[in-house]
């Protein structure tokens, strides 16, 4: 049997952009979007390649919009991901980038509440 990960609502994220650098984030597990979603000046710094012709519509409480998409590398607890993002200006947000149900049911993690971030440690315990 496969060890699933457990991870919390905040999770340290490490980005990786083209030639392999890389930028670490903080990102919000959340369980209630589909999909995920990344920073637009994040994407462009790591030089994440647009996927010509393909877009995403997203609704939310602020209505309905079409985002470019984004092929992204990301590692979240060791575990290398490559998954579509789209991208939008997160930067008035908390959270550059935002995990949404396709990663989260693609890689199986369990989310559990209780796991909180430490930022000091990059690390996620359990209070």
């Amino acid at each position: 049997m496969v060890q699933r990960k457990v991870i919390g609502l905040l999770e340290h994220v490490r980005l990786i952009g083209a030639a392999q650098c890389y930028e670490d984030v903080v990102a919000r597990i959340d369980t209630g979007a589909m999909s995920s979603s990344i920073d637009i000046k994040i994407a462009k710094d790591l030089h994440f390649p647009i996927i010509s012709g393909l877009t995403k519509t997203i609704r939310s409480a602020n209505g309905e919009t079409i985002r470019k998409v984004v092929q992204a590398t990301l590692e979240i607890q060791g575990k290398k991901i490559s998954a579509k993002m789209s991208i939008t200006d997160r930067s008035h947000m908390t959270y550059p980038l935002l995990i949404g149900r396709d990663i989260l049911t693609q890689e199986k993690f369990i989310i559990d509440p209780l796991v909180e971030f430490d930022s000091k440690k990059k690390v996620a315990v359990k209070k």
